[in-house]
């Protein structure tokens, strides 16, 4: 017998960048959700192997939930083939117990706890900070959940905002707790001790059951070769898996832009329509790709964008069926794009939802003067200027961008009606830029079922009646010799050029939100985009 290693190792995404920035390095690790997926798949493929090790590091991050949910059905795949899992962590809290509870054997270091904090959500809000500086900020929206503006227009959550991510943070843990008291096998009343701030220590935490053993890494390894449980090489890890007819992943991960796609310091990676709508006609004319299954991480975006991207997206599904997965985040224009597929699974976790537009309005002239900058403007045409940030916003220019939201978010209604055979009415009642969980989302009729990535790709199989298939992930972005030398040394050199998830953060998420919405287009984006995109 041998065993395997998954090493979960750095900040969650689901494939590699989309683009050739060099803003793509880091100073730390990216941990890839195709990468897991596809060492899975050989692992499967194997016999010999038993035993798996799964090795989580100290900078293994999920920021959604969704994320975390997906790598731990990749897990469960394994257990239910009967391999062994042994969950080795540093210590142990939330987001280990829940990974670790789909493991035969839990394992800590020597100095580590167990601690079940729960979860928790944090919203900033920059309302008071513009008044300060007598900057205005006016939000047009449709949909009174719709809160992707709302960190500029108050101070703190309001009753809608509140109500949707209770609810969103109650079905979180529901999912987190049943699957680590059924997987540890413990009564709620352990769990609600661990809820209530108890903290135990390695001795302790053995001894009640929780954990199995408490060792260094290398112990542990060092014992199994001394059983003569040697370790498996994976192969070197490609973009593809299988064998047969040749299918598709397909990954949309980030914000919705127009034009090509680029990397903003402050808001991550954002998709351009123009750059994807080419993967996409690329395989609309490709013979030998039978299906597809369209993977979203994104909240959304730029509402034209969405629909650019939608219509290309339709006819490629003309020509062969689209399957859509839903990351961590498929929400607002990410939820537009889902409607292309004939089927949509999502995560229990996944963020969806949030139907509905908005728009800003920036003026910052009162602010600037304040400094002593003062502006003049030459105009022909009594809106020309409209959008800047030097105009008052005046009570015509927020009718004028009402109007036009108001046409916009209807033809959202229709786009989602139409993909889900109800009535624009009907979708309306759970519309209003509502954010649901993926469990939610499905008794609201907005996602087929609960289901991951690996079920998507199955339905698709059945669907063209295939038995076996080669299945690829796209795009893959090809670097040159240069880039590659220059990306490797500037993430060896220990200088991060992403925004971390600080306050300073924040502020550099609020400047680059700022930039992309002051001319006053219509977005369809949920605020998880303003917030530490990977």
């Amino acid at each position: 017998m041998k065993y395997a290693r998954l090493v979960l190792s750095g900040t969650y995404a689901e494939t590699a960048p989309q683009t050739r920035s060099l803003l793509n390095a880091s100073s730390g690790p990216v941990f890839r959700f195709d990468h897991l997926l596809l060492r899975v798949e050989h692992i499967l493929a194997h016999k010999e192997i038993g035993r798996v090790l799964v090795d989580q590091k100290l900078n293994f991050s999920v920021r959604l939930s969704g994320g975390l949910e997906a790598v731990r059905r990749q897990l469960e795949r394994l257990t239910a083939a009967g391999k062994e899992l042994f969950y080795y962590a540093r210590g142990y809290d939330s987001q280990e117990l829940y990974l670790a509870s789909a493991c035969a054997k839990r394992i800590v270091h020597p100095l580590g706890s167990l601690r079940f904090g729960g979860r928790s959500l944090s919203f900033l809000f920059y309302h008071r900070l513009l008044e300060n500086h007598a900057v205005d900020v006016t939000v047009v929206r449709r949909g009174r959940f719709k809160s992707a503006g709302d960190a500029y227009r108050i101070e703190s959550l309001d009753d809608s905002n509140r109500e949707q991510y209770e609810a969103v943070l109650d079905s979180t843990m529901r999912e987190m707790t049943e699957k680590i008291r059924s997987g540890f096998r413990r009564e709620q009343t352990d769990i609600e001790e661990l809820l209530g701030g108890k903290i135990l220590g390695v001795t302790q935490a053995v001894d009640l059951g929780w954990l199995d053993r408490s060792c260094s890494l290398d112990a542990l390894i060092g014992e199994w070769k001394k059983e003569k449980i040697g370790e498996a090489v994976l192969k070197r890890i490609g973009s593809s898996f299988g064998r047969g007819k040749r299918l598709v992943v397909l990954v949309f991960e980030g914000a919705i832009i127009d034009g090509e796609s680029r990397r903003d310091p402050a808001l991550g990676q954002m998709v351009g329509s123009d750059s994807f709508i080419r993967e996409v006609e690329r395989l609309t004319k490709n013979r030998r790709i039978k299906g597809v299954v369209l993977r979203i991480n994104s909240p959304g975006g730029s509402a034209t964008a969405s629909e650019e991207i939608s219509s290309a997206l339709a006819r490629l599904a003309e020509k062969k069926p689209i399957v859509v997965s839903m990351g961590p985040v498929a929400g607002s224009g990410g939820y537009w794009l889902a409607c292309a597929g004939e089927r949509i699974y999502a995560e229990r976790m996944t963020l969806t939802g949030s139907i509905g537009v908005i728009s800003m309005l920036i003026s910052a002239r009162a602010g600037l003067e304040r400094f002593g900058v003062t502006e003049s403007t030459l105009r022909r045409g009594e809106f020309a200027d409209l959008g800047s940030p030097f105009r008052p916003v005046q009570e015509r220019d927020r009718e004028i961008l009402d109007a036009q939201i108001d046409w916009i978010y209807q033809s959202f209604l229709d786009r989602v009606a139409g993909s889900r055979k109800r009535s624009s009415e009907e979708i309306r009642q759970v519309a209003e830029g509502r954010v649901w969980s993926g469990s939610d989302a499905v008794e609201q009729g907005l996602v087929d079922a609960v289901g991951s990535l690996t079920e998507a790709i199955g339905y698709l199989k059945e669907k063209l009646r295939l038995k076996r298939a080669a299945v690829q992930f796209l795009p893959v972005v090809r670097y040159s010799l240069v880039q590659r030398f220059l990306m490797r040394n500037a993430a060896g050199s220990g200088v991060s050029l992403s925004y971390p998830s600080t306050l300073a953060g924040g502020l550099a998420a609020l400047a680059g939100s700022l930039i992309v919405t002051s001319r006053g287009a219509p977005l369809a984006i949920a605020p998880e985009a303003l917030v530490d995109p990977w």
